[in-house]
């Protein structure tokens, strides 16, 4: 009797384990908590990450393109001219093509995605137009202030060089 006793007890043990093959409706509720709390952390930090980003992005295209300038007037041996407006948050390069729309002069929209900032001011000698000779040094150095949100960054361009640094 306690041999059958022990099979019957094993075979319901069995039973149960192969049974029980889904979460029960308390344990879904818990970890979707974890799940909802973790998103609450989260989200803050990657909203700030992804500003940051696109902040830095920004500088960086200006900066290369500010390098782009610096290179068509050493090519050609003539002053080229980078016109800001802080107002719409764009820039221009005089006598450089649009890559995406024939005829055009070449200009961003920073104002638009993917950056999405604005181009809070611009200083080169009181002026909003950086002007480089036809060796690649600027007439003046100065600065561009990008900002997105709360955060800002300036583009730097040495007088001396016309090396450009993001600060």
């Amino acid at each position: 009797m306690g041999v059958s006793t022990r099979r019957a007890g094993r075979g319901f043990a069995a039973f149960a384990a192969r049974s029980r093959r889904a979460f029960s409706l308390l344990e879904l509720i818990v970890v979707l908590a974890i799940v909802a709390i973790l998103g609450a952390i989260a989200a803050p930090r990657y909203s700030f990450a992804v500003q940051r980003y696109r902040l830095e992005m920004a500088a960086q295209r200006v900066a290369a393109d500010i390098n782009l300038a610096r290179s068509v007037a050493r090519a050609k041996g003539s002053t080229a001219t980078i016109s800001f407006a802080t107002s719409s948050s764009t820039y221009a390069i005089a006598g450089i093509s649009s890559t995406d729309r024939a005829g055009e002069t070449f200009g961003v929209d920073l104002g638009r995605e993917p950056f999405g900032v604005t181009i809070q001011s611009v200083d080169f000698a009181g002026t909003n137009t950086l002007t480089i000779k036809g060796f690649g040094v600027p007439t003046s150095g100065g600065t561009v202030r990008l900002t997105r949100g709360s955060l800002s960054t300036v583009v730097v361009v040495s007088s001396g060089t016309g090396e450009v640094s993001i600060q």
